[in-house]
């Protein structure tokens, strides 16, 4: 927040109690000093990162096709909002993106494979062979065998690097930009064919980055306008969305598995409304806002949790608890699990994402104190 900004002070009140309130404003996190808008992107983040660890915990089928109808879109649509084009130079872009988003792919990738192992092994899972390793590490052909859930870090690396060059169009121009690669992946999808490096996902998902960049007036009004209208929107999000999501068999955006295109968007961008509402609503939710923070680290690691927890369920004798009979208790079960380890999770993520950056970037190597601190 920049200083002529800072509440409740007069400029000259500012400078002379500057340091007690700067010790006092900036001592809590990061987190807490952020503009309105970002408090509500990381809002709307922790809403869609915990549908995501939900819907893996194998909900009732009416919920877990309410939450696939939008929780991954809806990080798209952030990423458009939020994408600026100050700036210009492509190299500095690419480099963040690589760091971002491709270092974790291929960390926890390759730490997910002695797991996957060990879920053969105990039974959990089918086949591993090293075709499915190679391929699957390296988005070869299209789907990520291990740790399933970061097939959303590729996708959104080629997304974005494409709307890098598509955003210097005019309007129309990245309105058919979207169009199309929505076609494109329409027609891949039907031919039962797979691209690489998530390509075809990233067209699926890249009209939600061009409608959240171009929907920034539009969010801006709606996010102003009375109680009243918001709770109304939310009402007829919430109707709109889950009515749609009901109404088809087949909805999973990683796998461009979606039987009816139609309503996929249509629950797709209700949803993305009606979670921006709520975000707007709530927006002083400490722990929604933390959450969305450390949305990556939980995307990237709610697999070790989940898997470990599932391993430990075979080998103590209760592998009827592995969704088979108690679908609904078990994915209750699952995620009462994943929120109590959540924290360790996410401080391990941070220290093992800080190791790698250092590695790749010849910087010193941080320590567990480092990372705790941080959080």
């Amino acid at each position: 927040m920049p200083e002529s900004e800072l509440p409740f002070f007069s400029l000259d009140e500012r400078f002379k109690f500057a340091e007690p309130i700067r010790n006092l404003v900036f001592k809590k996190t990061d987190i807490l000093v952020t503009s309105k808008k970002i408090e509500w992107i990381d809002i709307a983040k922790g809403i869609g990162i915990l549908l995501v660890v939900y819907g893996h915990c194998q909900p009732p089928l009416v919920v877990n096709k309410f939450i696939y109808a939008f929780h991954m879109p809806l990080f798209f649509f952030i990423s458009g909002y939020l994408f600026s084009r100050r700036k210009k130079e492509f190299k500095p872009f690419l480099n963040g993106k690589i760091k971002r988003l491709l270092v974790p792919y291929f960390v926890f990738s390759i730490l997910s494979i002695p797991i996957q192992y060990l879920r053969f092994r105990m039974g959990e899972i089918d086949s591993f062979t090293f075709r499915e390793m190679f391929f699957g590490l390296f988005n070869l052909d299209g789907t990520v065998i291990f740790n399933r859930p970061i097939w959303f870090l590729m996708a959104m690396f080629v997304s974005l690097l494409l709307f890098y060059f598509v955003s210097r169009l005019p309007v129309a121009g990245q309105i058919i930009s979207a169009l199309a690669g929505a076609g494109i992946a329409i027609f891949v999808s039907a031919q039962h064919v797979r691209l690489p490096f998530g390509i075809d996902v990233a067209l699926l998902a890249f009209i939600f980055i061009v409608i959240g960049y171009q929907s920034k007036p539009f969010i801006s009004k709606i996010e102003n306008s009375k109680l009243q209208s918001k709770i109304l929107m939310l009402l007829l999000s919430v109707a709109v969305t889950f009515i749609f999501s009901q109404m088809h068999n087949r909805n999973r955006m990683g796998s461009v598995d979606i039987d009816n295109w139609l309503y996929f968007y249509i629950a797709s961008f209700s949803g993305i409304l009606m979670t921006l509402v709520v975000s707007w609503m709530i927006n002083t939710s400490r722990v929604l806002r933390y959450l969305g923070v450390k949305s990556l680290a939980i995307m990237v690691n709610h697999f070790y949790v989940l898997s470990f927890f599932g391993i430990v369920l075979i080998v103590t004798g209760y592998k009827e608890f592995l969704f088979v009979n108690y679908p609904g208790m078990t994915s209750l079960l699952y995620f009462a699990v994943y929120l109590i380890c959540m924290i360790p999770a996410i401080w391990i993520y941070d220290f093992i994402e800080n190791a790698a950056n250092s590695i790749l970037y010849e910087r010193k190597l941080p320590s567990f104190n480092a990372t705790f601190k941080k959080v």
